[in-house]
């Protein structure tokens, strides 16, 4: 316990000392929600033009909410002409990316998608951008989220300088960016050289093992606390390292614990069957038999029954008036598992039709014949007339050889006694008409 209470001034002192050491002449520090005016972005894209061209590294340090699924652009660089983006960085909440864009040598816009960026959660999250290897044919790219490498990128092509008039730049960022970043920017900064412990020191990120960082503050930590304190410190910085790498193997631990936790309840091979049948209550639908199985997820269902499809366990109707069974497409009643078909239409005679199953729709047709009016119905037309006979329907015509009339006063036998006019008898003679047609006079 002794040891412990002498170890936490050590280590406040040494925070106090590590807070106080200067960036150093090779890092500068750009904050860009600072910039109110044009004057200061031109002196910020000045500094950034001379460090692109000088030093190795740049760093985008920053730190923002989001809401769930969504996102924006972060910070860009674009031309004031010709809207040309010399950098811009994008952050994709839905698809957890942050995307970098940028002039390529040959003037067309280059894209690098880093992953594992889960940052639209509705909380606070930090990260540094790395653009490396700046001064090389390739540079690369790392993105650190919460202070934890999330993704990298090597072999890419390098960025263009930015234009001498450093006034033909436009600085957009967050909220004034043509895509609107949908959430709060709470710090952004550019950092020009350093280290990526230095670069996260802006965040609060305690990147451990950096050589700069610890011998910025190695010589005042030996002139004031001795060699044995500084050694002891090294041993708490590993044991605070194995203590993370621990804490991650447990966190995987756990995770395949819970795996084979589940495997073991939900194994049936094991013998931890559920006392209760698999179907019942029937999964299968309705009408469809179930069976106990051994495979997953312990039942199998029947076919679907007649007239519907599926996999048993779902069934959907078959419309079987697709294929046209009956006399008319527009006479096909579609039912659950079948059809029906309207009688025939007037005029016509035909067996009512009924079915179920697409098979039986396709073998079975609805067949509807005319009927001869003539022959079915005595009185269709007047006797002795003409009837003609129609698809549907009927139509009477003149009267027949031999009979003069119409279709309204008859139709008579030109030898007759109905009229007047073909009388063969004698005024005082009496006309009766035989049997076989012949006219008699008495």
């Amino acid at each position: 316990m002794g040891s412990w209470s002498f170890v936490v001034p050590v280590l406040l002192s040494v925070c106090q000392l590590a807070a106080g050491v200067p960036d150093g002449p090779d890092r500068q520090v750009i904050d860009i929600l600072s910039l109110q005016d044009s004057k200061q972005t031109v002196a910020a894209v000045e500094k950034l033009s001379g460090g692109l061209s000088a030093l190795s590294d740049v760093y985008v340090v920053s730190t923002f909410r989001l809401p769930a699924k969504l996102g924006g652009v972060l910070l860009g660089m674009y031309s004031k002409q010709d809207n040309r983006k010399y950098l811009e960085v994008a952050v994709m909440g839905k698809i957890n990316k942050v995307l970098v864009r940028y002039v390529r040598a040959d003037g067309k816009v280059h894209t690098v998608s880093l992953q594992n960026a889960h940052l639209a959660d509705g909380r606070s999250h930090s990260i540094i951008l790395r653009l490396g290897g700046l001064n090389r044919d390739l540079m690369h790219m790392e993105l650190y989220v919460n202070c934890r490498l999330a993704d990298s990128s090597q072999g890419q092509p390098p960025l263009v300088p930015l234009p001498r008039e450093a006034e033909m730049v436009e600085i957009r960022h967050g909220q004034k960016a043509y895509t609107r970043l949908q959430g709060a920017v709470e710090s952004l900064r550019l950092a020009l050289g350093g280290s990526v412990a230095k670069a996260g020191a802006l965040t609060g990120c305690p990147f451990q093992g950096d050589s700069s960082a610890y011998n910025s503050v190695s010589g005042d930590v030996h002139s004031i606390l001795g060699d044995h304190t500084k050694a002891l410190i090294g041993q708490l910085i590993i044991f605070n390292q194995i203590l993370g790498e621990l804490r991650q193997d447990i966190r995987e631990q756990v995770k395949e614990m819970s795996l084979i936790r589940n495997t073991i309840l939900e194994c049936q091979v094991c013998g931890f069957h559920e006392p209760r049948s698999r179907c019942s209550p029937n999964p299968c639908y309705k009408g469809v038999a179930c069976m106990e199985s051994l495979q997953y997820p312990g039942y199998t269902c029947g076919p679907c029954p007649p007239g519907t499809s599926g996999n048993g366990t779902h069934c959907q109707d078959i419309d079987e008036c697709e294929v046209q069974p009956c006399y008319s497409p527009y006479s096909c009643v579609n039912t659950m598992g079948g059809f029906s078909c309207h009688p025939c239409p007037p005029g016509l005679w035909g067996a009512p039709l009924a079915g179920t199953g697409l098979d039986f729709a396709k073998t079975h047709k609805q067949e509807c014949g005319d009927i001869d009016e003539c022959l079915e119905l005595p009185d269709a037309c007047v006797m002795n007339s003409v009837c003609i006979n129609t698809v549907g329907s009927f139509k009477c015509g003149g009267c027949k050889p031999g009979f003069l009339g119409n279709q309204t006063s008859g139709c008579f036998s030109r030898k007759s006694c109905a009229t007047l006019t073909f009388n063969p008898c004698d005024s005082n003679a009496h006309c009766s008409m035989e049997r076989n047609g012949e006219v008699s006079c008495t």
